[in-house]
């Protein structure tokens, strides 16, 4: 598609329940050489059944049951091209778009032998949608989307990203809740499974520290009396002490003790890794403390 796998000016139309003007223009195409793929099979199905019906000598009655098969198969094939019977042709002729909405899994599935080919498959609510490679590389690898797609051809045609869900971010409190999770993950129940991989994903994007906010939504203390006391995001837990020293609680019971402090500059330098890091942009807003070195980040709350 000429906008992008998921083109953002046809959303309006596809939230109403209709494909815009140049969904339709591809999908047409995509019918197109489905028929003439159709007309195709049905040539070479009839051809094959003559030769079986006329011209071969062996086989006696399993050659002429074989030939009226494919004779059968061939008429099927060349109705469905020259009527437009294909499930693509009825959706294009009536133009409407259904949508599903949930945690996203995805699939491909490849055919073996010398001319091996790969179809891509987007699952959301236990309902299965055919998409391009292109769709499928761009549809995130977990968390909640809504999917736009044909229901005869079962075609993703859109695909949106929705916000993570209330409450995903703090499902984590415990390494109990992280195992739970994690086992989760792995269920063979594929909507649980999608979901546990959205509330990751949600707390992955939780944990990222974004830009720093103006001062007046910062804590007004210095930062290394304001860092003082309990911080945690389910998963670490630092505790900054008054006189320097950090303590680090890791899932399975794992601690660290380590050191801390505030350079000139007002940023946090700390050895909880082992070995002394350069300094890292911190702040608190609120009760969220964030600690950002580079493009990295974390972001934890006062517990």
């Amino acid at each position: 598609m000429a906008n992008g796998p998921f083109p953002a000016d046809a959303l309006d139309a596809n939230r109403a329940n209709r494909l815009s003007a140049e969904q339709r223009t591809w999908l047409r195409g995509l019918a197109g050489n489905s028929r003439r793929n159709s007309l195709s099979f049905a040539l070479i199905a009839g051809v094959l059944a003559v030769i079986l019906l006329f011209f071969a000598d062996r086989g006696g009655a399993e050659r002429i049951l074989f030939g009226l098969v494919l004779l059968g198969v061939g008429a099927f094939f060349f109705v469905r091209g020259f009527t437009g019977a294909d499930p693509l042709d009825r959706d294009l002729r009536e133009g409407y778009v259904e949508s599903v909405e949930g945690a996203i899994a995805k699939r491909r599935v490849s055919t073996g032998g010398r001319s091996s080919s790969v179809t891509h498959w987007i699952d959301v609510e236990n309902k299965r949608m055919r998409a391009f490679k292109d769709q499928y590389d761009a549809a995130p690898d977990a968390g909640y989307v809504r999917v736009y797609y044909v229901p005869h051809s079962m075609r993703v045609v859109n695909l949106e990203r929705l916000p993570d869900r209330p409450g995903d971010a703090e499902i984590v409190r415990s390494p109990t809740d992280a195992v739970r999770l994690a086992a989760t993950m792995f269920s063979f129940d594929e909507v649980k499974s999608a979901e546990a991989r959205a509330q990751l994903a949600a707390m992955g994007h939780a944990m990222q520290a974004g830009a720093r906010p103006p001062e007046s939504e910062l804590d007004s203390r210095p930062l290394a009396e304001a860092i003082v006391g309990r911080w945690t995001n389910g998963l670490v837990t630092l505790e900054f002490k008054a006189d320097g020293t950090v303590a680090m609680s890791l899932p399975r019971g794992v601690q660290r003790q380590a050191h801390w402090s505030v350079d000139a500059n007002g940023h946090l330098v700390a050895d909880v890794m082992g070995e002394k890091q350069q300094a890292s942009d911190a702040w608190i807003a609120g009760d969220q403390l964030s600690i950002k070195e580079g493009a990295e980040g974390i972001v934890l709350k006062r517990a």
